[in-house]
């Protein structure tokens, strides 16, 4: 048992006790807001989605969905807060090109038999996600690609594609 589960478990206990006993001198608004609190505490130590216990390794998970194009395996070494001129000079330009609600900017390339290689752009126009095309690959071409519309060859969309 690492440190840190030893000192959630110890303020758990401890915190527990502390709003229990809370002596009633204290208006009832306030201990209950005093558990509330402890509870709020409690879920952003221990998580809500059990991830926080999870221990993911990454390689294992990366060994399931192997880069099978080239493309891919030069998106595995996409990184957030890169520059859209690091990953142009790590990717090539983009196939296609999005504005997306809540995103600032998309970018995919064709990815040949795999789903698309894609990459988000928060509004600092720095990398804040990014799918490597690993997941679904086939035997023939991949043709669940974004609307022609969004292609950066359209004219009314180069602005946007960085051309």
């Amino acid at each position: 048992m690492d440190k840190f589960t030893i000192y959630k478990q110890l303020l758990f206990i401890f915190g527990l006790m502390a709003v229990l006993v809370v002596p009633n001198r204290y208006p009832k608004s306030v201990r209950i807001i005093g558990l509330i609190l402890y509870f709020v505490l409690v879920l952003l130590l221990y998580g809500t989605t059990g991830f926080s216990q999870t221990k993911i390794d990454v390689t294992e998970l990366a060994k399931q969905y192997p880069a099978k194009t080239a493309l891919s395996k030069k998106a595995l070494h996409l990184k957030t807060g890169m520059t859209k001129k690091q990953v142009i000079n790590l990717l090539g330009p983009p196939t296609w090109a999005k504005n997306e609600t809540g995103i600032s900017l998309v970018w995919l390339w064709n990815n040949g038999r795999c789903n698309p290689v894609y990459v988000t752009f928060n509004k600092r126009m720095r990398v804040n996600g990014f799918d490597e095309g690993r997941e679904e690959c086939l035997e023939e071409k991949y043709d669940a690609l974004p609307e022609d519309q969004f292609l950066c060859s359209n004219k009314n969309n180069q602005a946007l594609c960085h051309l």
